[in-house]
């Protein structure tokens, strides 16, 4: 982010650099959903994009992680998402 700043400093871009910065951060990332979220901020200038990036993916890791350790704990190893269940002579539990 600092990097990114410096060097937009010997641009003209004078007023418009934060939102020149903003935008062109948005762009740039990979996960769309995150990309449609930060552009439908009314207010969001380059500090924020970034934080709410940041956040958005920390939680989806945090999320995924979650998930594993909860087929983990339901299934006795890793969900594979085959539908696959392990034989313990017993029937599944059911959410």
């Amino acid at each position: 982010m600092v990097v990114s700043r410096n060097l937009a400093k010997s641009c003209e871009f004078k007023q418009t650099l934060d939102d020149n910065l903003r935008d062109q951060f948005v762009s740039g990332l990979h996960n769309e959903v995150s990309k449609q979220r930060l552009f439908s901020e009314k207010k969001l200038n380059y500090v924020s994009a970034y934080n709410l990036a940041r956040d958005m993916e920390a939680a989806e890791k945090c999320n995924g992680h979650m998930h594993h350790m909860l087929s983990v704990h339901r299934h006795g190893r890793p969900f594979s998402g085959s539908g696959a269940t392990r034989s313990t002579g017993k029937e599944a539990a059911k959410w």
